[in-house]
């Protein structure tokens, strides 16, 4: 997550986090899909989404671009961040030993960072909530250190909260060993997805400073 942030103003943002650290090979995922949700407030929409390559990142395009994303992916799990270009996607492994390993970027690709967070007292931790010492690198090789607090929101839904660097918030949501992460402004917005057997996609989404989840499937 890069330590130098613009005042951002989105429309509509969104998050989905594909790590892929070690992963299964991404053959499959780029293509044409139909698409059918629900919103947090249970509104139902249907649409399309376009979904390309980028080096070692997505680009998801909603309805012939009208919404765009940028997506990471780690084994089944695609974690994409939608908005304006100042919406940032992270993606973490959760360890065994409740180290969250990570890589994130922001909408306009500019590169991949990395990020590392470490239980500052395990005997504190209550699941993936506690205090956290985080550690990466910008996408120019730069280095940052940021303390970093997770607080669970509801049932697999968490607030980030990095602070000693500056101030950021995001949302995430867990999947399994795959937590999802988005920050930006309050339009920006999380899309966690799993990729299904037969080729489509199931999410679970929201947006930054909220709970409440949407759900989108996508064939």
């Amino acid at each position: 997550m890069k330590k130098s942030l613009n005042l951002f103003v989105a429309v509509l943002a969104l998050a989905i986090v594909l790590v892929s650290c070690g992963g299964k090979a991404r053959t499959g995922l780029p293509g044409s899909y139909t698409v059918r949700g629900t919103n947090p407030d249970k509104t139902s929409y249907t649409g399309t989404l376009d979904v390309t390559a980028n080096g070692d990142a997505f680009d998801w395009s909603w309805n012939g671009g009208s919404q765009k994303g940028v997506g990471l992916q780690q084994d089944d799990v695609v974690s994409v961040a939608f908005g304006s270009d100042a919406c940032y996607a992270v993606s973490y492994a959760i360890g065994d030993d409740g180290v969250l390993t990570g890589k994130w970027t922001d909408m306009a690709v500019s590169g991949i960072g990395s990020d590392i967070a470490t239980p500052a007292d395990k005997t504190k931790m209550n699941g993936l909530e506690g205090l956290y010492n985080a550690a990466g690198k910008n996408p120019d090789g730069s280095e940052y250190g940021c303390s970093l607090q997770v607080t669970k929101k509801a049932d697999n839904v968490y607030e980030w909260y990095w602070f000693n660097c500056g101030e950021y918030t995001g949302i995430a949501i867990q999947n399994d060993k795959v937590v999802s992460v988005a920050y930006g402004a309050s339009e920006c917005g999380l899309m966690s997805y799993k990729i299904n057997a037969n080729g489509s996609l199931t999410a679970r989404w929201g947006y930054v400073g909220q709970s409440d989840l949407g759900s989108e499937t996508a064939k």
